[in-house]
């Protein structure tokens, strides 16, 4: 029997206070890549943005949507999937990151703490 997946895990900073629209939330989450290059032989970093959804079925939505803020350090891990639509008689796809599991990071003076 075969099985496939694809699941993700992103440990990351919020861009943003998380955006919640009916029974959804949407994350966007900055993730940091650094690497040294090879020419200049100098550190470069780069940030790259992530969109994660988060459902109301989720047993922490309601503090996530009330607690969360921008800049918090979060870890979320979920899976992907894939959809497609039809916007103005075209079909569009898109690539979804679904969080089942999205835990705020205490840090600095802050130090909240989190709820499952």
């Amino acid at each position: 029997m075969n099985y496939s997946f694809a699941n993700f895990q992103i440990l990351g900073h919020l861009g943003s206070k998380p955006v919640v629209k009916d029974r959804v939330m949407f994350l966007s989450i900055a993730k940091n890549v650094a690497w040294t290059n090879k020419e200049t032989n100098q550190k470069e970093t780069r940030v790259k943005w992530n969109k994660v959804t988060v459902f109301d079925t989720n047993p922490q939505f309601k503090w996530l949507s009330a607690n969360l803020k921008k800049g918090d350090l979060v870890f979320t891990e979920g899976t992907i999937e894939d959809t497609e639509y039809i916007q103005n008689g075209v079909t569009k796809y898109e690539t979804v990151r679904i969080g089942h599991e999205v835990n705020l990071i205490p840090r600095g003076a802050d130090n909240r703490d989190t709820q499952k």
